[in-house]
């Protein structure tokens, strides 16, 4: 990103997700998007009212858990140039996934278990650099 190859690193950071999402779940269709298309059909969807309820992703943040750190790491260097290109939803997801899986790794090395796993509520872009902060 800091040499301005926006573009060739969005192509790699999405190759990066697919695969994981294939790896995980299984070949790509309409059903079965990985996190980059969701995050981007929300983005272009943000002023439906017919938008899937924040959180309900598959299984997405523990995919990237089992994948740690490259899947982590590409989750929030693509939300990062979403940013940059004014997508903000879109990069709130992928930051909220990236954010969601970190917590999980450490409650696992911790050997506890995450809060907030099966959690429906969405929680602010400040809340999470907090959490970030803290971990």
């Amino acid at each position: 990103l800091k040499q301005g190859k926006y573009k060739e690193a969005e192509v790699l950071y999405k190759q990066v997700l697919t695969r994981a999402h294939e790896k995980e779940f299984g070949s790509i269709d309409d059903k079965n998007k990985p996190i980059w298309q969701i995050a981007e059909d929300r983005e272009e969807n943000k002023n439906k009212k017919d938008q899937i309820p924040f959180g309900e992703y598959g299984g997405w943040h523990k995919t990237a858990k089992a994948d740690s750190p490259t899947v982590t790491t590409t989750l929030k260097n693509l939300g990062a140039l979403y940013r940059r290109q004014g997508k903000y939803e879109a990069a709130e997801i992928l930051e909220d996934c990236a954010l969601r899986s970190r917590k999980e790794a450490l409650d696992v090395v911790k050997g506890g278990r995450s809060s907030s796993r099966g959690e429906k509520m969405r929680s602010s872009s400040k809340e999470r650099r907090a959490a970030a902060a803290a971990a």
